[in-house]
């Protein structure tokens, strides 16, 4: 029988972080949490930072814990978010904790940034979707609000490179990670010179890229007591939504049919992957984009406002009634609710501005749109988990269009799996059988990500093979899917009145 491996992957997200421990016996794959710790942006002075420094001190606990618990591991791979990034000066020091994409600075900038790059051709250069958050108007931003530390600049680097550099001490830019930019040119697979030249920033601090999989470094000897220097591997990871993606768990009959992924987390990610980046017209009007993907691949998407609304909605039930609410009861009461048709636009600007009290949020919205108000917990839950589901819906149904490829199956991962409810409506919606699971993929991507590196599997196809074998999945066919017809069109109608009331542009479906 052959050997058993451990691996380590540190998966850093937007508001907490965690090591994941897995074992690999050369036939199935399990894992376990080693260490798990809080992340939260930092406000000073009215600037939102990302605690870098405490987000490595955490993981460097982690990581000892985890190999003085678990013994010695094969190799370690680290994936966080995108588009947030750091600079270091010339002597390798960090000028400033990273400035968060949730930062203020933020609001209106897209604008200002069209009318020094064209919007239509930064499309066309990058192929990548538009988000405020992308690092394109972040660094339009530190132009204009910070230029001195964009003057000091050595380096630019991701978060994902940051946390390496700390790790190894090698300076490297991960190409998934430089995709999120909006400053990289999928085409030629190098940095978009044309639009980093408009920026007005040197081009010589952008490093050329490595792909994910590629040997960094080892860590350094003073991160763990007692662990001998040379001993333990870093892995390039993917960033953390293409670690999801290549981490989706299916059979080889999946996989010889045109598959759907559904990330459902706090930010939903819907698409497919692609051999080629998907660059047209209708994508972008539909606003989707193309994201890095592993092994030549690239990820066509579109992300929108997911779970974001009912953990909010949530947080502030339990506020009022003063104890825990479980998930399971707020499904259970969705479910229990009458079918009443209250639909909300989960992208609307009114969901991202009122978090202190979003059942309210979704009140207004239904208020705006002359619509029935919901009242009770489960329908305002109903309401929005049928909305979830129409916009995902929508988002196939444009996928379809654009590509000209008909989905056959659907697999969704991220909290949203956990909710039977909600998973068997996204498969009467979609009129397609739905693979649920797991909840938690991110690190699973790494770990296939260094299984491959350490040619225990041959790519990711046996990778996702291997984890369809290991992972307890849940799977749903349609039963009910014409009543989601006639739902439509009412959604299609009260987002177009949304948008109306709202004097807002732009197509949100």
């Amino acid at each position: 029988m052959k050997s058993r491996k451990t691996y380590m992957a540190l998966d850093v997200g937007v508001s907490s972080g965690r090591v994941i421990v897995a074992g690999f016996d050369g036939s199935s794959i399990e894992s376990r949490e080693a260490f798990r710790f809080r992340n939260s942006p930092v406000n000073v002075r009215g600037t939102v930072f990302t605690d870098i420094l405490r987000i490595f001190y955490e993981s460097t606990l982690g990581v000892q814990k985890s190999l003085n618990e678990y013994g010695d591991a094969a190799s370690m791979g680290i994936d966080v978010w995108g588009v947030d990034f750091g600079l270091l000066d010339r002597d390798g020091q960090l000028i400033s904790n990273p400035i968060s994409h949730r930062d203020s600075r933020l609001a209106g900038i897209t604008e200002k940034v069209f009318s020094v790059i064209d919007k239509k051709d930064i499309y066309y250069k990058t192929g990548v979707h538009f988000q405020v958050t992308n690092s394109l108007y972040q660094v339009f931003a530190m132009k204009e609000l910070n230029p001195g530390f964009l003057e000091r600049a050595g380096y630019f680097l991701m978060l994902g490179d940051l946390l390496n550099y700390y790790f190894t001490g090698q300076i490297s830019c991960e190409y998934t990670g430089a995709v999120t930019t909006q400053m990289f040119d999928l085409g030629t697979g190098t940095w978009q010179d044309d639009i980093i030249g408009k920026l007005g920033v040197d081009r010589k601090i952008f490093l050329d890229v490595v792909q994910p999989g590629t040997f960094s470094g080892y860590i350094r000897d003073d991160i763990v007591p007692g662990l001998p220097a040379g001993q333990l591997k870093v892995i390039r990871s993917a960033y953390d939504t293409s670690s999801e993606i290549a981490a989706i768990p299916a059979s080889r009959d999946t996989l010889g049919r045109a598959w759907a992924f559904l990330c459902c987390g706090t930010t939903g990610t819907a698409g497919m992957v692609s051999s080629r980046p998907i660059i047209g017209e209708k994508g972008f009007r539909y606003e989707f984009g193309n994201e890095g993907g592993l092994e030549g691949t690239f990820n066509f998407l579109k992300n929108f406002t997911c779970m974001w609304i009912i953990e909010n909605c949530r947080n502030r039930w339990m506020a009022e009634r003063n104890r825990e609410i479980s998930w399971e009861e707020i499904e259970k009461a969705s479910g229990l609710s009458a079918e009443n048709d209250i639909f909300i636009d989960v992208d609307d600007d009114i969901f991202s501005a009122r978090v202190a009290d979003m059942p309210s949020a979704v009140l207004e919205y239904c208020r705006r749109t002359g619509q029935v108000l919901p009242r009770t917990m489960g329908e305002v839950a109903r309401c929005v988990f049928e909305s979830y589901v129409l916009k995902i819906a929508s988002i196939l149904d444009r996928l379809e269009q654009i590509t000209g490829k008909k989905m056959e199956v659907l697999h969704l991962t991220g909290g949203g799996s956990k909710n039977h409810t909600f998973c068997q409506w996204i498969s009467d919606a979609l009129a397609l059988p739905v693979i649920a699971g797991p909840a938690e993929t991110t690190a699973w991507g790494n770990i296939l990500i260094q299984l491959k590196a350490d040619s225990e599997i041959s790519g990711l196809e046996e990778g996702r093979v291997l984890l369809g074998k290991s992972l307890d999945l849940r799977q749903y066919q349609p039963e009910a899917p014409g009543k989601w017809e006639a739902r439509m069109k009412k959604y299609i109608d009260v987002i177009s009145k949304g948008k109306k009331n709202n004097d807002r542009d732009g197509d949100s479906l």
